[in-house]
């Protein structure tokens, strides 16, 4: 019977091999059945005839006893137990123990197909711990210190000078020293993986160290970690089957904050933040050198907001596809990456003038720089203001009686409707009806400077009503553009 049984798993394993191969060799070619069959046949068989003609010996694998597990094993936070089978650490087995204490749930994986490692977790809390951090001991005895202690403790340092965060990850230190004299600064040093120098810190009291070396500590443990391609998935990616991209990773290092990372590439990118929300105001803040095949994702940050294209569904859409990406979204959105558009936003001006880019587009009768000596016209009902538009040449030119009335007029009558509404709704009426878009002077600043130089959007002006109305002659503009 067990010749038999390793007969059936060699030719069900040596199935499953042919099938992943065929796939990938012939695409979406018809491969039909019985080059499937056949795999299995010829797996099965040959292995009955080796072992049956006793050609190979084959002998039959024997576990480890329970004792030999829990001398190998290291107990993990959730209860299981984390073995290593064997010295140089390739394959791994997890166990857990039932209700009577006895092994159960035994499983067994390749190093090269799972890797058993376990996260670090972001934390809320850390402690200091009085005393020379034991994995930097030997170094402080030498005098080889990992970084330049305060002068003022010179080569007389002591334990009750130091404290330190115990148990962190691998590659993870937090180190604290006492001032010596009161008045002094506390001074903090931490390492990570992801850095090769130590970071500084200076505290007037201990008691305020906390609140920055855990936000430090949060983001550095939310660095996506660099991913070791095996053979198979170069083998994958040289053949085309799976993309070699750069991709994007999205964490969250605490609830207040999202970051976006990409990695990978023709370039071979390390882990690297490109991007990062304050979620509480929802600012939006651009780092380091950006590579082009992110632009458009970074438009969409912009654009759209990342409450919907910065969401962990929109990031692994963005990596999968980008170009079904870009036509997942409106027309005004495909045109904008379509015209290489790099950027669209409004203001108003201490003067009063409404802006485009910092260009000068619309003025109202309320302000004191109105170009005009009649600021009222008696046609318009009680509280609308006069308003006057700046044409391509510079000139200002005030619309008629007639045309003013009816811009007015398409405004829904709502009493809480305040001033500030009624001009931005004379703007995008303004913005339909002149299409700046084509003022050359206009035009040319939507293709200047970078994507990630507004982080804005299309409103600048802190009133987030007023920055939705807004939006209204933005997708209109970017809609409607084309280059000359």
């Amino acid at each position: 019977m067990s010749i038999m049984r390793d007969t059936l798993i060699v030719g069900s394993a040596t199935f499953l091999v042919g099938s992943v191969l065929m796939e990938i060799g012939d695409g979406n070619k018809e491969v039909g059945w019985w080059p499937y069959v056949g795999t299995f046949i010829s797996g099965a068989l040959g292995f009955y005839i080796v072992t049956a003609t006793n050609m190979v010996k084959v002998k039959a694998a024997e576990g480890p006893t329970d004792d030999e597990l829990e001398a190998w094993s290291e107990r993990q936070d959730d209860g299981s137990m984390l073995v290593m089978i064997d010295e140089d650490g390739d394959s791994h087995t997890e166990l857990t123990y039932d209700e009577e204490g006895d092994l159960t749930n035994l499983k067994r994986f390749m190093a090269e197909l799972f890797e058993a490692t376990k996260k670090p977790r972001r934390r809320t809390t850390l402690t200091w711990t009085r005393g020379i951090d034991p994995k930097y001991r030997d170094d402080f005895d030498s005098g080889n210190y990992p970084y330049n202690v305060p002068s003022y403790y010179g080569s007389f340092y002591k334990d009750s000078n130091a404290y330190h965060i115990k148990e962190l990850p691998e590659g993870y230190a937090l180190h604290l020293w006492k001032p010596l004299r009161r008045g002094y600064y506390w001074r903090g040093y931490a390492k990570s993986p992801h850095s090769p120098s130590w970071k500084r810190f200076d505290f007037y009291r201990k008691s305020g160290s906390i609140s920055q070396v855990l936000s430090w500590y949060n983001d550095q443990i939310a660095i996506p970690e660099t991913k070791e391609l095996s053979p198979f998935e170069i083998m994958l990616q040289q053949q085309g089957v799976v993309s070699d991209d750069i991709i994007i990773k999205r964490v969250e290092p605490t609830p207040e904050r999202v970051q976006y990372f990409y990695e990978g590439g023709p370039a071979k990118y390390a882990p690297t933040k490109f991007a990062e929300v304050q979620k509480w105001n929802s600012e939006l803040e651009f780092f380091n050198q950006i590579p082009t095949e992110l632009l458009n994702f970074c438009r969409g940050l912009i654009y759209v907001g990342w409450e919907k294209d910065g969401t962990v569904r929109s990031v692994n859409r963005y990596n999968a596809d980008r170009k079904q990406w870009v036509a997942s979204h409106p027309a005004w959105f495909q045109n904008m990456v379509k015209q290489k558009v790099k950027q669209l936003y409004f203001d108003v001006s201490g003067r009063g003038e409404w802006r485009i880019n910092g260009k000068s587009f619309l003025i109202f009768s309320s302000s004191s720089w109105f170009p005009f000596s009649e600021k009222r016209n008696k046609r318009l009902p009680d509280g609308n203001l006069m308003f006057a538009v700046v044409m391509e040449n510079g000139d200002y030119e005030m619309p008629r009686p007639t045309t003013q009335m009816k811009m007015y007029a398409s405004l829904m009558k709502d009493e809480s409707i305040t001033e500030r509404h009624q001009q931005a709704h004379v703007f995008n009426e303004c913005v339909a009806k002149y299409n700046p878009q084509r003022y050359t002077h206009i035009h040319d600043s939507m293709l200047a400077g970078s994507v990630v130089d507004n982080t804005y959007g299309f409103c600048l002006d802190s009133d987030g009503a007023l920055a939705t109305k807004a939006e209204k002659a933005g997708h209109l503009m970017l809609r409607r553009f084309k280059k000359n």
